[in-house]
Order: structure tokens, then C-alpha cells, then sequence
């Protein structure tokens, strides 16, 4: 739910800017028909990555129609004209489409919008690196004032960054590709 805070890439933009008209359109829609309101989720979806056994991940760049080869975050490695978050924020193709058809054919209306984060179980953080560490790498003391307490836990070191409870809950969407161990 974090808001567009000045990143420097556009997509960011964009991203954020599309989510505050859809928001705008489904609260004036439900002002003027409030017996007919809009059933609206809005996915926050991860860098897609080709399905492990198809040669090393790539990112499928629809936009410019070729693939780019996405390693494990290290926090020096991001692509050219990437987020940083790229890599963390992974999750394999085939899952991305099983969430895509779960939202679409989801059979319970439920008034209002959602906005569900949809990324693997775990970040693509490179081996002996941990998301605190990637992050801190990344950014510095830009992030000082965020809590990484969870990441401390033993075994969470690799968690998601991004939040998929909601995602699990509401479309009933776990992530199938281990992306740190289907991609070895």
C-alpha cells in the first residue's frame, strides 16, 4: 500500500498514478450508483521470470520484446533501467498466470477495491545475502528508519519484501516455484 514517494523510474509512476484513477473511477461510480458498486483488485505483480528448467531466469521485457537475464539480488546487480527491487521482488511465470486466472475467474462478488501485492514466497536474493542486507546495499541510510526485525528471524532471512497475505486469503494464491531453488 506504500505510495509513489519520487522513485526515479517512471514505471513506479505510472504503476501508482493507474491506481489512483482506477481508485477515482470506482469511488465516483459507487457515488452515483451505490446499488451497483464495482468489484475491483488491482495486482501488484513482481518481475516476472521465464519458469526454472528454461535456461537461467530472464525477465520477460514485454515492452521491448526481449528477455533480460535477471540474477539473484546482490544489491550491485539490478539491470540497466530497472528498480532495484527487480530481483527481490521475483516470482516465476507460471504462477504469475495462475494468480491472473484465479483473480479472473473468481466467483464471489465483494464490493470495492483491492490492492494485493503478488510475488514468490521469497526474494531472489543471491546466496550468503539476506533482504536487509540487499536493501542497505541498495539504498543506504535512505532505509535506516524501516524494520527489518522479521528478516533477524532465523529462516526469514530471505523472506518476500512484499506482503502476499492478502493475495493468499482473498484469492485463495500460493506461489507453486521455490524461485531460490528451481532456479539452481
Amino acid at each position: 500500500t506504500h505510495p509513489y514517494v519520487g522513485y526515479p523510474w517512471a514505471y513506479a509512476l505510472s504503476k501508482w498514478q493507474m491506481e489512483q484513477l482506477v481508485r477515482f473511477i470506482a469511488t465516483r461510480y459507487e457515488r452515483e450508483d451505490p446499488e451497483e458498486p464495482l468489484d475491483v483488485t488491482m495486482l501488484r505483480i513482481g518481475c516476472c521470470l521465464t519458469d526454472p528448467g528454461d535456461g537461467p531466469p530472464r525477465h520477460l521485457e514485454t515492452g521491448i520484446g526481449k528477455e533480460i537475464p535477471i540474477a539473484p539480488a546482490d544489491g550491485t546487480n539490478s539491470p540497466e533501467g530497472y528498480s532495484p527491487e527487480s530481483a527481490i521482488s521475483a516470482i516465476a511465470i507460471s504462477d504469475m498466470v495462475e494468480c491472473l486466472c484465479l483473480a479472473a475467474l473468481k466467483e464471489e462478488f465483494k464490493a470495492g477495491v483491492r490492492q494485493m501485492n503478488v510475488t514468490a514466497e521469497h526474494a531472489f536474493v543471491a546466496d550468503g545475502c539476506t533482504v536487509p542486507q540487499v536493501m542497505q546495499d541498495i539504498y543506504g541510510d535512505a532505509i535506516a528508519h524501516i524494520d527489518f526485525s522479521h528478516y533477524e528471524q532465523p529462516g526469514h532471512e530471505r523472506d518476500s519484501l512484499y506482503d502476499n497475505a492478502l493475495v493468499r486469503e482473498e484469492l485463495g494464491f500460493k506461489p507453486k516455484v521455490n524461485i531460490l531453488a528451481d532456479y539452481k
